[in-house]
């Protein structure tokens, strides 16, 4: 594993395409689609509705829908008087309703109470059938339904159904002891978003590892793995009502999200239709798609803290207030007066480097080259140089930097491919890496110096990556799993133990460290709800920076501490969902065999 003397840098696109977004699509192609589809909105309302799925006979469509306040089921009629009606109101945030073949359950999974969750169709008391996992989906003979065991983790276009350990689970739909279907490893990555084919002999899921997805089927009985050849990073995968065909959503350089189709047999993907689609349903009849038209709004904020304790100073405020998508990723220049970040283009399609004053102002676009935005941008040679990852050409990530004073960027180097993450140390001689096993499991390795041979450091069973130094390089800081949670571990950055310094909370983002690399920053899930949170390095209690409202759909990532230690940026947002629904017409809900 010997490298040259250049800066090298690994980050695939899927690892920043889980938290980077292409710009969003303000309206989906239409009324007519170039091959006949057409598209019509089921909901407009100014709430979060997403998971749509179909009734046995097509004419109703269960969702989950954030209008009183928390996400519950709540089932519309499609055909006649189009009524609608609420079956959940207990405020625990239900997902992914899934409707029994009979028509009289729905399944669908608690985000707060935990498990998969059963309550009769025409409303009445909910029945738990497991206290783990997410993703219900009903066998075709009503007697078993089969899930991830991966809990439902976030709302965004990105994120993967679910990473390993998570696998495959059965439950009697009468209930009983769950039982497991695929193990872990077999295949490699996590195994989520499974379906039924609809001669129930068969479950197509997908499974992602933090570089990559790909899309299976395993026989009910749990043996027969096959690999569906040609998708990319497939997400919620359906069966056409003759079996032959699968509908899945996923990303594309050239089209953006977009759902496509593919035979059962594996080849050549067919795009149906671009759109930020995610959770689909197919009609019984298979002519109609329903689909969660996913889109975000995130804008960069600041917070005063005190230099000294760290505490809260003041309200937050917004640095950018610009319609056109979603700002991310701030970093403070060394001196504290500027902040870099990345901002996607709506003419190119990319996300492109900028550069502001600390306040806000003077906003400049530094380069037009698209990014992989793995990570913040990094500040070199004293705050004259930015370093940020570019793939202006094609899919292969390229290292560069740019000089503030010359406009002139350069190539640092071409990505190692067995690198997933890559961070240079203060002093710009060391690297930390993130490198994955066979099996998919993450650990931290150090190249001590850039033409020396990486060495490892952790040896997580679960995950332990996405190092950040600290400012005197003396540490590094990882992201751990734990579960289904993230927490933040800490290293040295010459090796040594790994100390766990955050529980009680799900954390998300990689965390920025204080002036004085004694507090560490970063986001974090409790109860369901975001907000920015301190650690101190030698323990102690957590301390939370904001009060956000308690919506589901607000997110934070991204903190990065001033250096004087006086405020910290962020990235906060809002996802924003509503339904979909594509007419697909006898053509392409036909076999295969006539594409």
């Amino acid at each position: 594993m010997k490298r040259s003397g250049l800066l090298t840098v690994a980050v695939l696109f899927l690892a920043c395409a889980r938290e980077i977004p292409p710009p969003r699509v303000t309206a989906l192609p239409g009324p007519e689609t170039p091959d006949g589809s057409r598209l019509s909105r089921l909901t407009s309302s100014h709430h979060l509705e997403v998971f749509p799925s179909f009734s046995p006979r097509g004419d109703a469509l269960a969702f989950s829908s954030d209008r009183s306040g928390s996400l519950e089921i709540h089932v519309r009629q499609l055909t006649g008087r189009r009524g609608e009606r609420r079956l959940t109101s207990d405020g625990r945030q239900n997902l992914q309703p899934a409707w029994s073949p009979n028509g009289e359950l729905i399944a669908y999974c608690s985000r707060l109470r935990g498990g998969i969750w059963v309550i009769p169709a025409r409303g009445g008391e909910p029945r738990r059938l497991t206290d783990f996992g997410s993703n219900p989906a009903w066998s075709p003979d009503g007697t078993t339904l089969v899930f991830q065991s991966d809990p439902f983790t976030e709302l965004s276009l990105f994120v993967f159904p679910a990473l390993p350990p998570s696998t495959l689970w059965l439950v009697p739909a009468k209930g009983g002891t769950p039982r497991q279907l695929t193990r872990p490893g077999g295949p490699s990555g996590g195994h989520g978003a499974p379906t039924w084919s609809p001669d129930g002999r068969r479950i197509a899921f997908t499974a992602f590892t933090l570089w990559g997805g790909k899309l299976w089927t395993v026989s009910a009985a749990g043996d027969d793995l096959k690999l569906i050849e040609g998708p990319r990073l497939p997400r919620e995968p359906v069966y056409s009502p003759d079996g032959q065909t699968l509908y899945y959503s996923g990303p594309d350089p050239a089209l953006g999200f977009t759902v496509w189709r593919i035979p059962v047999t594996g080849g050549k993907p067919v795009p149906v239709q671009s759109a930020p689609a995610r959770d689909l349903a197919l009609s019984p009849d298979g002519r109609r798609l329903a689909f969660s038209h996913m889109d975000l709004d995130g804008r960069l904020w600041s917070i005063p803290v005190s230099p000294g304790t760290g505490e809260t100073a003041g309200p937050a405020t917004a640095l950018t207030t610009d319609p056109k998508g979603r700002e991310s990723r701030p970093t403070f220049s060394p001196d504290g007066r500027r902040i870099a970040f990345y901002q996607p283009s709506p003419e190119t399609n990319r996300i492109e480097l900028w550069m502001m004053n600390a306040d806000g102002t003077g906003r400049v676009r530094l380069s037009e080259e698209g990014t992989f935005a793995s990570g913040q941008p990094i500040w070199m040679a004293g705050g004259s140089q930015i370093a940020f990852l570019s793939r202006a050409k094609g899919p292969a990530a390229v290292w560069k930097r740019i000089d503030l004073e010359s406009r002139a960027v350069d190539t640092v180097a071409q990505p190692d491919e067995a690198w997933t993450w890559t961070r240079p140390s203060p002093d710009g001689r060391r690297l930390a890496i993130e490198l994955a096993d066979p099996e998919g499991t993450v650990n931290t390795w150090v190249l001590p110096s850039l033409d020396g041979e990486p060495r490892q450091i952790t040896s997580d069973p679960e995950f332990a990556g996405s190092p950040i130094w600290s400012r005197n390089g003396d540490l590094l800081a990882v992201r751990l799993r734990r579960g289904s949670d993230g927490q933040i571990g800490l290293i040295p950055a010459d090796g040594g133990p790994l100390e766990q310094v955050t529980s009680g909370l799900n954390v998300v983002s990689q965390p920025g460290w204080s002036p004085d690399d004694r507090k560490l920053v970063f986001a974090a899930e409790r109860d369901g709800f975001w907000n920015l949170w301190w650690a101190s390095r030698d323990g102690g209690p957590l301390h939370r920076v904001t009060d956000l409202p308690k919506k589901f759909n607000l997110y934070l990532r991204f903190p990065d501490w001033s250096p004087a230690g006086d405020r910290i940026v962020y990235e906060y947002g809002e996802i924003l969902g509503e339904l979909w629904m594509l007419d697909l017409g006898p053509g392409l809900a036909a076999t295969p065999g006539a594409m």
